[in-house]
């Protein structure tokens, strides 16, 4: 039985396992790594479009549609919007 097991160890077997196993927990995390920057670029183009449209302390209609369109861009990095929500009037 512990010749099984040392061979299996031993053998090529196991490194093909362990890097299928590290590949997906890669996979995981650079996922969210990714989901993570994208979000934090998105408030950022989010508070740059609230601070131009504050600077004058007038909030116009196409003010108001460019803050409400980067603010919708923020959460969906998130979660999924069906498309026909998607278009802002």
């Amino acid at each position: 039985m512990w010749e099984t097991v040392t061979s299996f160890f031993a053998g090529q077997i196991f490194p093909y396992i362990l890097s299928a196993v590290l590949m997906i927990v890669t996979g995981i995390f650079g996922s969210m790594f990714g989901k993570v920057n994208k979000t934090i670029k998105e408030a950022g183009e989010f508070m740059t479009a609230l601070g131009y449209a504050l600077e004058d302390k007038k909030l116009t209609k196409s003010e108001l549609r460019t803050i409400l369109k980067e603010g919708k861009d923020v959460f969906n990095i998130w979660t999924k919007t069906p498309d026909k929500y998607k278009s802002i009037s």
